[in-house]
């Protein structure tokens, strides 16, 4: 069973005008976000809002979350706590904390 939840994230970026209000509701929490600038979880949602700014520009990245205490991995880190994660599965290993606050 994996250790972390991935999949992967949006961040799009409005040029010519600032993002909607209805939309700003699809900002993920606690990710950083400004009148310009939302991180979305879904295709559908970075569609839907490059739609609305035919300037903006979307942005894929890598995402992972820890099951056991919640950290979250962007980008490259996100990679490789992947491949820690499926090099642990291959080969029989427990996959090591990673954080302090992970046991």
């Amino acid at each position: 069973m994996p250790e972390t939840r991935g999949g992967h994230v949006y961040r799009v970026e409005f040029f010519s005008r600032e993002i909607p209000q209805c939309y700003r509701r699809w900002a993920i929490r606690d990710f950083t976000h400004t009148s310009h600038v939302i991180w979305v979880r879904t295709r559908k949602r970075r569609d839907a809002l490059l739609i609305c700014d035919r300037s903006a520009r979307a942005d894929k990245h890598e995402y992972r979350q820890c099951k056991r205490c919640g950290r979250r991995y962007l980008g490259f880190v996100a990679l490789m706590r992947r491949a820690e994660e499926e090099h642990a599965q291959k080969n029989g290993l427990p996959l090591p904390p990673c954080c302090l606050g992970c046991g």
